[in-house]
């Protein structure tokens, strides 16, 4: 039954968001119709496809089976409003879209509302499409278990030129809750989506805002508040896709009553950008967390970190970019599923990783600082590899020659104990005499470590500096052995 509800609620949505997104239009030559290139679906899944029914100046057209795939779905509408403009302008057309469900599936959803788009294009071929789904709720009983979908609806419009080389979109869901009797409950609040696309389906707005959702078992109940997704991007001088953006989370709170176990985080902030710089593209991401508390480890932190990603050759960025593109058409066309889309993604990346190194890239974390109530952890490191210098992905030796680094640290001794603790514990609750046990074994191991060389003790804290230079590794100014 849990399996049947989410179902229901991820096709509207999946459908939703398929619609969504721009569409590619060729001016130089009009597209087959949708009923002529779609292709039925083998999947054995519950959801088999998508049923696509347009009405144009009141009459019908034939309706045509889409493949599950919301690219593919996207392909389908996109190849039919291109054909239907070719006959002219203004343009009025009604799509309805209906999911395909296998046949034990589609008894228990038979009331399931379909997809409505109306679409207006003027005869300037500026254009507009409506898009709703009616609230729907479903109360039913599967293997002995009672079920209620209850959807409030979504609503959302879509315009788009004539040459469809942008989109702007912004969808409402008024609200949703799955309740399976003694079993699940879920409840997400009105969530908004909005967004403006280019051509290549590259955001140059986006924003989403979830306010909460909550729900759990028996067992276990949770809480999501405030997830926010806020973005603008853009394309530099190279064409290169360039973007900044934030995602944050204000609360989480899991609860595990069988367990007796809590889990908190508190003000999750990441925050992104991306620069260009003459033939390199810099990047850079920024992560917080207030608080994070988890009973049954006996962790309680908070946590900040600054990466940047620096000098990625655009050349070989841009031909990354151009093969996602085409990865993303052929998806449309229906000829290359999700699995085939990551193989050539992969492919791509593997012919690409020797010029991305070509212009010396570095990583590094300008700062890092984990904190607890038994200490904190400061510091940062780089990393970079010399382009300059004949490099093969299977000679170790010689990557390792072209790598160099530096890091330093300082951290608490009461933080090292704490994670050695968290480390060696068993869990289970020890007496007086094991504790001191424990203690005596971290101090020993703490101890080899400085003998070793690896922490320099100062009073209550160790520090640690660390060179990596043409295949050598000194670690508070002891050369330490490299494997190779």
């Amino acid at each position: 039954m849990k399996k049947l509800l989410h179902l229901s609620i991820i096709t509207v949505l999946a459908g939703s968001v398929t619609l969504s997104l721009p569409v590619y239009a060729d001016k130089k030559k009009t597209e087959e119709p949708a009923k002529e290139v779609a292709k039925e679906t083998k999947s054995e899944s519950d959801l088999q496809g998508f049923s696509v029914t347009h009405t144009v100046g009141g009459k019908a057209q034939p309706t045509a089976k889409v493949d599950s795939d919301p690219l593919a779905l996207l392909g389908a509408l996109k190849q039919d409003l291109i054909a239907q403009l070719a006959k002219g302008k203004p343009l009025e057309m009604t799509t309805e879209i209906k999911p395909i469900f296998s046949s034990e599936l589609a008894k228990t959803l038979k009331g399931l509302p379909p997809i409505t788009v109306k679409t207006n294009v003027g005869a300037d071929g500026q254009g507009v499409s409506d898009v709703s789904v009616p609230a729907y709720k479903y109360e039913g009983t599967k293997k002995g278990e009672k079920g209620v979908i209850d959807w409030q609806g979504l609503t959302g419009q879509v315009k788009f030129p004539e040459d469809f080389s942008t989109m702007s979109q912004a969808f409402e869901l008024a609200g949703a809750t799955i309740d399976i009797e003694d079993t699940f409950k879920a409840t997400l609040a009105k969530t908004t989506f909005s967004a403006d696309l280019d051509a290549d389906l590259y955001p140059t707005k986006l924003n989403f805002n979830l306010p909460s959702l909550e729900g759990g078992d028996k067992d276990v109940q949770f809480v999501f508040n405030k997830i926010l997704v806020d973005f603008t991007g853009g394309k530099g001088t190279s064409g290169l896709e360039l973007g900044k953006g934030s995602f944050s989370i204000a609360d989480v709170n899991v609860d595990n009553k069988a367990e007796e176990s809590q889990f908190k985080l508190n003000n999750l902030s990441v925050k992104f950008d991306t620069q260009e710089e003459k033939e390199v593209a810099n990047y850079t991401l920024n992560f917080s967390l207030d608080k994070f508390f988890a009973s049954q480890e006996e962790i309680d932190l908070s946590f900040l970190s600054n990466i940047e990603l620096r000098k990625l050759d655009i050349a070989a960025l841009l031909e990354i970019q151009k093969t996602a593109s085409e990865m993303r058409k052929q998806q449309m066309a229906g000829k290359m599923d999700e699995s085939m889309m990551g193989m050539a993604m992969m492919g791509s990346l593997m012919q690409a990783l020797p010029k991305l190194m070509a212009k010396s890239p570095e990583i590094a974390m300008t700062k890092l600082n984990l904190k607890t109530e038994e200490g904190q952890l400061d510091g940062g490191f780089s990393i970079s590899l010399d382009g300059s210098k004949p490099l093969k992905m299977d000679d170790s030796a010689a990557m390792l020659n072209a790598l160099s680094g530096q890091a330093d640290f300082v951290i608490d001794k009461g933080l090292i104990e704490q994670l050695m603790w968290m480390q060696m514990g068993s869990g289970e609750e020890m007496t007086e005499e094991q504790e001191k046990q424990m203690q005596t074994m971290i101090d020993q191991q703490i101890e080899d470590v400085v003998k070793q060389g690896l922490l320099v003790p100062t009073g209550e804290q160790f520090k640690l500096n660390a060179t990596l230079k043409a295949g050598k590794l000194m670690v508070n100014g002891k050369e330490m052995p490299l494997p190779m």
